[in-house]
């Protein structure tokens, strides 16, 4: 798109991949803005379907909302994702009930925007709210609200390569399985999490056995319906974690960070205590 370009797509229907737009690249302009809303495909990318890569470069902005993709990708499918400082991306209620990504399917993701952020969104396999496939690298905040995901990686899920995100939200994650779940070939660095209202584990982040998982602050916040029973688990050459629970309205009592060594990594829960304590414990 050029510069100052508008583009609105509405209502819209593919019966293969793509149901807003399908591309073989897509790049977008200082003060472009594409907006593509309720719209279908019966393939990957409920919105949208770029084979390469989108780049929205500063101030270019693209909104997708209220998509349904039949395969990956329920609002956008890209091979890969390159968002510029001051570049926006706005993703919301987008659902893949038969695969992955619920918002977005990426090859790989490289934002150094201040935000990337998705909410409403689910996804029928992994990666509720995003699913990369090779690497994901983040220097902003990513930052997910609402998101579903009916077996792992319900907020977020890479599959391979390295991951590295400076800050990372998570506001609501529903699902069984970790909120985040990561494969990484060398380095999983996550610099800042927060996550609030987690059914399922908090986290699965594995390496090769000489990578290294490093997590320099996580405050997770439980809720009524945190499963205490679901370990979450490291399992890398070497890992450090600087966790705090917090109780928030869950529990009277406080809650303390378990950790327990097994034979495929580390294990470690939030678990309530049984006296009455500060609600902050690491």
């Amino acid at each position: 798109l050029h510069r100052n370009a508008s583009v609105q797509i509405e209502n819209s229907y593919a019966a293969m991949a793509g149901g807003g737009m399908k591309v073989d690249s897509l790049d977008t302009f200082a003060d472009a803005r594409l907006e593509i809303v309720n719209a279908t495909s019966k393939g990957s990318g409920g919105g949208i379907m770029v084979a390469n890569a989108v780049q929205i470069r500063p101030n270019a902005t693209i909104v997708v909302r209220d998509t349904v993709s039949g395969s990956a990708g329920g609002s956008i499918h890209v091979g890969a994702l390159l968002l510029s400082e001051n570049g926006t991306l706005q993703v919301s209620n987008g659902s893949a009930p038969a695969s992955f990504g619920g918002c977005i399917f990426a090859g790989t993701v490289e934002s150094n925007a201040t935000l990337l952020a998705v909410s409403d969104c689910n996804a029928g396999s992994a990666g509720g709210g995003l699913y990369v496939k090779q690497s994901l690298s983040v220097n902003g905040v990513l930052r997910t609200t609402r998101t579903r995901a009916a077996v792992t990686g319900s907020s977020v899920f890479v599959s391979g390569g390295d991951t590295r995100v400076a800050s990372l939200e998570m506001n609501t994650v529903l699902g069984p399985g970790a909120a985040v779940a990561v494969t990484a070939e060398n380095i999983v660095r996550l610099d800042s999490v927060e996550l609030i209202g987690a059914e399922g584990a908090m986290f699965e982040l594995v390496t090769n056995p000489g990578g290294e998982v490093m997590v320099e602050s996580l405050n997770v916040v439980v809720n009524e319906k945190f499963r205490k029973s679901a370990a979450s688990r490291v399992s890398a050459g070497s890992h450090s974690i600087s966790m705090v629970c917090d109780c928030g309205e869950a529990w009277h009592g406080g809650c303390l960070a378990a950790t327990e060594e097994t034979d495929e990594g580390a294990e470690i829960r939030c678990t309530s205590c049984p006296l009455p304590r500060s609600n902050n414990r690491t």
